[in-house]
């Protein structure tokens, strides 16, 4: 069995590893086309990755949606009243908030 993964928040295990790479893979699909450098690209997908890592519980549910969400706020591709990394994860550990923000940019 492969060791947890320390993260910024806390560790993972190997299951929320495999959902949080399948995050990373969908939102990267997702917003690839708005960077052309190599640095640029590299840039990015660094600052996605440590915007997923960030999002992701070290205990409880993971709510793959609700990261996914959270990322493409964080990285700017969606509108948000609150487009700070700092509010994104206070609303995504509050379900009633983060889902009104959903709707709201719809």
């Amino acid at each position: 069995m492969a060791p947890p993964y320390f993260g910024a928040t806390g560790t993972y295990d190997a299951d929320t590893l495999k959902h949080l790479r399948q995050v990373f893979d969908e939102v990267w699909r997702s917003i690839a086309g708005n960077y052309a450098s190599p640095s640029a690209i590299e840039l990015a997908r660094t600052e996605l990755a440590n915007v997923i890592l960030g999002l992701a519980p070290t205990n409880g549910t993971l709510d793959v949606e609700r990261i996914k969400y959270g990322a493409l706020v964080a990285m700017g591709h969606k509108e948000c009243p609150a487009a700070s990394l700092e509010q994104v994860r206070a609303d995504v550990a509050k379900e009633t908030r983060f889902d009104a923000l959903r709707r709201s940019s719809d």
